[in-house]
């Protein structure tokens, strides 16, 4: 996984070939409730990533869920949300057979309009894998660079019992409110995204401190989900990831998915 950025300063980006293939019309519109069949169909594209329901769909995402139609027919999405004076695109979505006339640039210059007029004027980030080619190239020519990697780690819970014992002394606590600027600061999390996992229901949220009571770590999940994200540890700080990964571990669940960044 590749976190990349770059400025929102896009009026410079055009979308080659959108809303001029011959006898076609295109055009890209706020989402509705009433998408939320083709939204679901699109989200397949994004491989294992969980579909989310109907109703959180029309409550939550929705409102920051660009569509882009041909002919009617919804052919990509694009979903976003300012994280303080920053922009996150969360995913960007192109139907097979759509890919290659322009939607894709067309969505994300859309995006950076809308992020600009709700006050996000400083970068532009999102993820993408590291084996996906042609998003990478994609994202380049927008002007894009690498921020930094992360991994997804997959692992049976009883891996991490067997993991000998370290002697660095962690102490893991919930997160409060008023801690997740020191958090993101002290981690080099993007400013707001902790807040933005928090605000969701459900979530659980664990900071990891070392006796001088500086942070070191860093996890927010669903204990009813397998997995947690963010999951940040520094790699030079001995014991902080299996302490977070403990943590995190619900009764009953054999298996952990975690994303940490490196």
């Amino acid at each position: 996984m590749m976190i990349w950025n770059r400025s929102l300063a896009l009026e410079e980006f055009v979308a080659p070939g959108f809303g001029y293939l011959p006898g076609k019309t295109d055009a890209i519109r706020g989402a509705t409730a009433n998408d939320y069949p083709a939204y679901a169909v699109l989200s397949r594209e994004l491989g294992d990533d969980p579909t989310p329901s109907a109703e959180q769909f029309a409550a939550e995402l929705a409102p920051s869920i660009l569509i882009s139609e041909r002919d009617g027919a919804p052919i990509g999405y694009v979903s976003y949300e300012k994280l303080a004076a920053n922009g996150f695109i969360r995913n960007l979505v192109v139907a097979p057979g759509a890919r290659g006339s322009g939607v894709g640039a067309a969505l994300m210059t859309a995006a950076a309009s809308q992020l600009r007029e709700r006050g996000a004027t400083d970068q532009w980030h999102l993820n993408v894998k590291t084996d996906n080619i042609v998003a990478i190239r994609f994202y380049e020519r927008l002007g894009m660079r690498v921020q930094y990697r992360s991994v997804v780690l997959r692992m049976p819970w009883a891996n991490l019992d067997r993991l000998p014992a370290d002697d660095t002394r962690v102490t893991v606590t919930p997160l409060s409110d008023g801690e997740v600027g020191d958090v993101e600061r002290a981690l080099g999390i993007l400013t707001g995204l902790l807040a933005r996992f928090r605000a969701r229901r459900g979530i659980v949220s664990l900071q990891l401190r070392d006796e001088q009571r500086a942070p070191v770590g860093v996890a927010c999940f669903d204990p009813g989900f397998l997995g947690a994200f963010p999951f940040c540890h520094p790699s030079g700080v001995r014991g902080t990831a299996p302490a977070g990964a403990r943590a995190t571990r619900p009764p009953g669940r054999s298996r952990s998915t975690t994303r940490r960044r490196e």
